[in-house]
Protein backbone atom coordinates (compact mmCIF):
# COMPACT_ATOMS: atom_id res chain seq x y z
CA UNK A 1 0.00 0.00 0.00
CA UNK A 2 2.75 2.47 0.97
CA UNK A 3 4.71 1.84 -2.24
CA UNK A 4 1.69 2.71 -4.38
CA UNK A 5 0.95 5.87 -2.37
CA UNK A 6 4.59 6.98 -2.59
CA UNK A 7 4.75 6.35 -6.34
CA UNK A 8 1.53 8.29 -6.89
CA UNK A 9 2.55 11.20 -4.65
CA UNK A 10 5.85 11.63 -6.46
CA UNK A 11 4.33 11.59 -9.94
CA UNK A 12 1.26 13.80 -9.36
CA UNK A 13 0.80 17.46 -10.19
CA UNK A 14 0.08 19.38 -7.02
CA UNK A 15 -1.86 22.49 -6.05
CA UNK A 16 -0.69 22.60 -2.44
CA UNK A 17 1.62 24.68 -0.27
CA UNK A 18 5.16 23.42 -0.87
CA UNK A 19 6.01 23.10 2.82
CA UNK A 20 2.98 20.86 3.36
CA UNK A 21 3.93 18.59 0.45
CA UNK A 22 7.44 18.27 1.87
CA UNK A 23 5.88 17.20 5.19
CA UNK A 24 3.81 14.59 3.35
CA UNK A 25 6.89 13.24 1.55
CA UNK A 26 8.80 13.06 4.85
CA UNK A 27 6.07 10.85 6.32
CA UNK A 28 5.97 8.69 3.19
CA UNK A 29 9.76 8.28 3.27
CA UNK A 30 9.49 7.11 6.89
CA UNK A 31 6.92 4.53 5.83
CA UNK A 32 9.16 3.45 2.95
CA UNK A 33 12.04 3.00 5.40
CA UNK A 34 9.94 0.56 7.43
CA UNK A 35 8.65 2.90 10.14
CA UNK A 36 4.99 1.97 9.87
CA UNK A 37 1.97 2.66 12.01
CA UNK A 38 0.00 -0.21 13.51
CA UNK A 39 -3.21 -1.05 11.62
CA UNK A 40 -5.28 -0.47 14.75
CA UNK A 41 -3.70 2.95 15.26
CA UNK A 42 -4.39 3.80 11.61
CA UNK A 43 -8.04 2.89 12.01
CA UNK A 44 -8.38 4.96 15.19
CA UNK A 45 -6.81 8.00 13.51
CA UNK A 46 -8.89 7.51 10.36
CA UNK A 47 -12.10 7.24 12.39
CA UNK A 48 -11.23 10.44 14.28
CA UNK A 49 -10.63 12.26 11.00
CA UNK A 50 -13.91 10.99 9.51
CA UNK A 51 -15.82 12.20 12.57
CA UNK A 52 -14.19 15.64 12.38
CA UNK A 53 -14.88 15.88 8.64
CA UNK A 54 -18.48 14.66 8.63
CA UNK A 55 -21.17 17.07 7.36
CA UNK A 56 -23.37 18.52 10.12
CA UNK A 57 -26.45 20.68 10.55
CA UNK A 58 -26.32 24.08 12.21
CA UNK A 59 -29.10 26.41 13.34
CA UNK A 60 -31.00 28.21 10.60
CA UNK A 61 -31.23 25.32 8.13
CA UNK A 62 -27.46 25.45 7.51
CA UNK A 63 -25.54 22.44 6.26
CA UNK A 64 -21.83 22.55 7.12
CA UNK A 65 -19.40 20.57 4.97
CA UNK A 66 -15.86 20.51 6.44
CA UNK A 67 -12.97 20.43 3.95
CA UNK A 68 -10.11 19.61 6.30
CA UNK A 69 -6.57 18.53 5.51
CA UNK A 70 -4.75 17.91 2.25
CA UNK A 71 -7.09 16.98 -0.61
CA UNK A 72 -6.57 13.83 -2.68
CA UNK A 73 -8.74 12.36 -5.41
CA UNK A 74 -9.68 9.13 -3.64
CA UNK A 75 -8.62 8.43 -0.08
CA UNK A 76 -8.04 5.23 1.89
CA UNK A 77 -7.47 4.40 5.55
CA UNK A 78 -3.83 5.54 5.43
CA UNK A 79 -4.61 8.88 3.79
CA UNK A 80 -7.52 9.48 6.18
CA UNK A 81 -5.25 8.73 9.15
CA UNK A 82 -2.82 11.30 7.74
CA UNK A 83 -5.59 13.92 7.82
CA UNK A 84 -6.53 14.14 4.15
CA UNK A 85 -9.85 14.82 2.44
CA UNK A 86 -11.09 12.92 -0.61
CA UNK A 87 -12.42 15.04 -3.48
CA UNK A 88 -14.57 12.09 -4.52
CA UNK A 89 -16.18 11.84 -1.07
CA UNK A 90 -16.56 15.62 -0.79
CA UNK A 91 -18.44 15.66 -4.09
CA UNK A 92 -20.94 13.05 -2.88
CA UNK A 93 -21.40 14.81 0.47
CA UNK A 94 -21.96 18.12 -1.31
CA UNK A 95 -24.57 16.58 -3.63
CA UNK A 96 -26.40 15.25 -0.59
CA UNK A 97 -26.56 18.71 1.02
CA UNK A 98 -27.73 20.30 -2.24
CA UNK A 99 -30.60 17.79 -2.56
CA UNK A 100 -31.54 18.00 1.15
CA UNK A 101 -34.72 20.09 1.37
CA UNK A 102 -34.03 20.84 5.04
CA UNK A 103 -30.78 22.65 4.12
CA UNK A 104 -31.24 26.22 2.92
CA UNK A 105 -27.58 27.34 2.88
CA UNK A 106 -24.39 25.31 2.57
CA UNK A 107 -21.25 26.40 4.42
CA UNK A 108 -17.93 24.96 3.30
CA UNK A 109 -15.72 25.07 6.40
CA UNK A 110 -12.22 25.04 4.89
CA UNK A 111 -8.98 24.30 6.69
CA UNK A 112 -6.69 22.95 3.99
CA UNK A 113 -3.31 23.72 2.40
CA UNK A 114 -4.55 22.31 -0.93
CA UNK A 115 -3.79 18.98 -2.53
CA UNK A 116 -3.37 17.17 -5.80
CA UNK A 117 -4.83 18.81 -8.88
CA UNK A 118 -6.88 15.81 -10.03
CA UNK A 119 -10.67 16.28 -9.63
CA UNK A 120 -10.41 19.81 -8.21
CA UNK A 121 -11.67 21.60 -11.36
CA UNK A 122 -14.67 19.26 -11.54
CA UNK A 123 -15.53 19.69 -7.85
CA UNK A 124 -15.19 23.48 -8.13
CA UNK A 125 -17.51 23.49 -11.15
CA UNK A 126 -20.05 21.39 -9.22
CA UNK A 127 -19.99 23.86 -6.33
CA UNK A 128 -20.30 26.83 -8.66
CA UNK A 129 -23.27 25.30 -10.50
CA UNK A 130 -25.11 24.77 -7.19
CA UNK A 131 -25.02 28.53 -6.49
CA UNK A 132 -28.16 28.72 -8.63
CA UNK A 133 -29.94 26.30 -6.29
CA UNK A 134 -29.00 27.62 -2.83
CA UNK A 135 -26.40 29.96 -1.32
CA UNK A 136 -22.93 28.41 -0.90
CA UNK A 137 -20.66 30.17 1.61
CA UNK A 138 -16.99 29.22 1.85
CA UNK A 139 -15.64 29.95 5.32
CA UNK A 140 -11.85 29.82 5.60
CA UNK A 141 -11.02 28.57 9.08
CA UNK A 142 -8.11 29.30 9.12
CA UNK A 143 -6.55 28.51 5.70
CA UNK A 144 -7.52 27.85 2.10
CA UNK A 145 -4.34 27.20 0.19
CA UNK A 146 -4.05 26.41 -3.52
CA UNK A 147 -6.58 23.68 -4.45
CA UNK A 148 -8.62 24.60 -1.36
CA UNK A 149 -8.81 28.22 -2.54
CA UNK A 150 -9.79 26.94 -6.00
CA UNK A 151 -12.81 25.31 -4.32
CA UNK A 152 -13.53 28.34 -2.11
CA UNK A 153 -13.53 30.69 -5.10
CA UNK A 154 -16.42 28.76 -6.65
CA UNK A 155 -18.77 29.54 -3.75
CA UNK A 156 -21.33 32.38 -3.66
CA UNK A 157 -19.28 34.15 -0.97
CA UNK A 158 -15.90 33.71 0.73
CA UNK A 159 -15.51 34.64 4.39
CA UNK A 160 -12.13 34.34 6.13
CA UNK A 161 -11.49 34.15 9.85
CA UNK A 162 -9.51 37.23 11.03
CA UNK A 163 -6.23 35.33 11.50
CA UNK A 164 -6.75 33.22 8.37
CA UNK A 165 -4.91 33.03 5.04
CA UNK A 166 -5.82 32.28 1.44
CA UNK A 167 -3.91 31.97 -1.82
CA UNK A 168 -1.00 29.81 -2.98
CA UNK A 169 -2.48 29.96 -6.48
CA UNK A 170 -0.47 27.82 -8.89
CA UNK A 171 0.62 24.28 -9.67
CA UNK A 172 3.86 22.26 -9.71
CA UNK A 173 5.33 18.80 -10.16
CA UNK A 174 8.09 17.18 -8.14
CA UNK A 175 10.95 15.03 -9.45
CA UNK A 176 13.61 13.18 -7.47
CA UNK A 177 16.85 12.01 -9.13
CA UNK A 178 18.34 8.97 -7.34
CA UNK A 179 21.00 8.25 -9.97
CA UNK A 180 23.96 9.39 -7.85
CA UNK A 181 22.65 7.47 -4.83
CA UNK A 182 22.25 4.36 -7.00
CA UNK A 183 25.82 4.74 -8.23
CA UNK A 184 27.16 5.02 -4.68
CA UNK A 185 25.46 1.81 -3.57
CA UNK A 186 26.18 -0.06 -6.78
CA UNK A 187 22.64 -0.24 -8.16
CA UNK A 188 22.15 -0.14 -11.93
CA UNK A 189 18.43 0.15 -12.81
CA UNK A 190 17.34 -1.20 -16.20
CA UNK A 191 14.00 -0.35 -17.79
CA UNK A 192 12.66 -2.63 -20.49
CA UNK A 193 9.75 -0.83 -22.09
CA UNK A 194 7.63 -0.41 -25.18
CA UNK A 195 6.98 3.19 -26.22
CA UNK A 196 9.69 5.78 -26.64
CA UNK A 197 8.57 7.93 -23.70
CA UNK A 198 7.07 5.23 -21.49
CA UNK A 199 9.71 5.51 -18.74
CA UNK A 200 10.54 9.21 -19.00
CA UNK A 201 10.61 11.08 -15.72
CA UNK A 202 11.64 8.07 -13.65
CA UNK A 203 13.59 8.78 -10.45
CA UNK A 204 16.62 6.72 -11.42
CA UNK A 205 17.99 9.44 -13.67
CA UNK A 206 17.80 13.17 -14.36
CA UNK A 207 14.99 14.61 -16.42
CA UNK A 208 15.78 14.98 -20.09
CA UNK A 209 15.04 18.34 -21.68
CA UNK A 210 12.14 16.75 -23.54
CA UNK A 211 10.68 15.18 -20.39
CA UNK A 212 11.04 18.44 -18.46
CA UNK A 213 9.27 20.35 -21.24
CA UNK A 214 6.42 17.82 -21.22
CA UNK A 215 5.93 18.05 -17.45
CA UNK A 216 6.17 21.83 -17.62
CA UNK A 217 3.44 21.91 -20.27
CA UNK A 218 1.12 19.87 -18.04
CA UNK A 219 1.85 22.10 -15.02
CA UNK A 220 1.26 25.23 -17.13
CA UNK A 221 -2.06 23.86 -18.38
CA UNK A 222 -3.32 23.22 -14.86
CA UNK A 223 -1.98 26.54 -13.57
CA UNK A 224 -3.72 28.47 -16.34
CA UNK A 225 -6.98 26.60 -15.73
CA UNK A 226 -6.67 27.38 -12.01
CA UNK A 227 -6.29 31.11 -12.70
CA UNK A 228 -9.06 31.14 -15.33
CA UNK A 229 -11.52 29.38 -13.03
CA UNK A 230 -10.76 31.67 -10.08
CA UNK A 231 -11.13 34.70 -12.34
CA UNK A 232 -14.49 33.47 -13.65
CA UNK A 233 -15.85 32.57 -10.21
CA UNK A 234 -14.63 35.79 -8.58
CA UNK A 235 -15.57 38.14 -11.43
CA UNK A 236 -12.11 39.37 -12.39
CA UNK A 237 -9.50 38.66 -15.06
CA UNK A 238 -6.98 35.82 -15.24
CA UNK A 239 -4.28 38.46 -15.72
CA UNK A 240 -5.23 40.06 -12.39
CA UNK A 241 -5.23 36.71 -10.62
CA UNK A 242 -1.81 35.92 -12.08
CA UNK A 243 -0.15 39.24 -11.31
CA UNK A 244 -1.86 40.52 -8.15
CA UNK A 245 -3.23 37.62 -6.13
CA UNK A 246 -0.06 36.43 -4.43
CA UNK A 247 1.85 34.80 -7.33
CA UNK A 248 1.86 31.52 -5.41
CA UNK A 249 2.10 33.05 -1.94
CA UNK A 250 -0.44 32.91 0.87
CA UNK A 251 -2.05 36.24 1.81
CA UNK A 252 -3.59 37.21 5.15
CA UNK A 253 -7.26 38.06 5.47
CA UNK A 254 -6.77 41.86 5.27
CA UNK A 255 -4.66 41.64 2.11
CA UNK A 256 -7.07 39.16 0.55
CA UNK A 257 -10.06 41.38 1.32
CA UNK A 258 -8.35 44.41 -0.17
CA UNK A 259 -7.54 42.52 -3.39
CA UNK A 260 -11.01 40.99 -3.75
CA UNK A 261 -9.94 37.41 -3.07
CA UNK A 262 -12.50 37.18 -0.25
CA UNK A 263 -15.72 39.06 0.53
CA UNK A 264 -15.77 39.41 4.31
CA UNK A 265 -13.70 38.80 7.44
CA UNK A 266 -15.49 37.05 10.29
CA UNK A 267 -15.28 34.06 12.60
CA UNK A 268 -17.09 30.83 11.78
CA UNK A 269 -19.51 31.51 14.63
CA UNK A 270 -20.19 34.98 13.23
CA UNK A 271 -20.78 33.59 9.75
CA UNK A 272 -23.24 30.95 10.99
CA UNK A 273 -25.05 33.52 13.14
CA UNK A 274 -25.33 35.97 10.21
CA UNK A 275 -26.85 33.29 7.98
CA UNK A 276 -29.25 32.16 10.71
CA UNK A 277 -30.33 35.78 11.34
CA UNK A 278 -31.00 36.21 7.64
CA UNK A 279 -33.18 33.10 7.64
CA UNK A 280 -35.16 34.39 10.63
CA UNK A 281 -35.71 37.77 8.93
CA UNK A 282 -36.96 36.08 5.74
CA UNK A 283 -39.31 33.84 7.71
CA UNK A 284 -40.78 36.80 9.60
CA UNK A 285 -41.24 38.73 6.36
CA UNK A 286 -42.94 35.73 4.75
CA UNK A 287 -45.21 35.25 7.76
CA UNK A 288 -46.17 38.94 7.64
CA UNK A 289 -46.96 38.73 3.91
CA UNK A 290 -49.10 35.67 4.51
CA UNK A 291 -50.94 37.42 7.39
CA UNK A 292 -51.69 40.47 5.22
CA UNK A 293 -52.83 38.26 2.34
CA UNK A 294 -55.17 36.36 4.69
CA UNK A 295 -56.71 39.62 5.94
Amino acid sequence: MYEQIIAHAKSAIWCIRLDKLQDIFAVLDMRDAGIKADAVDLEVMAAAHRAKSAPRKAAGAIGVLPIIGSIVHRGNMFTEASGTASADVLGRQFDSLVSNQDVGTIVLEIDSPGGEAVAIPELAAKINAARGIKPIVAHVNPEAGSAAYWLASSASEIVCTPSGEVGSIGAYAYHLDYSQQNEMIGVVPTFISYGEDKTEGNSDGPLTDEARAYVQSRVDQIGRQFEADVAKYRGTSAATVHSDWGRGRMLDSEQAKRLGMIDRIDTLEGTLAKIADGVRVKRRAMAERNRIAFL
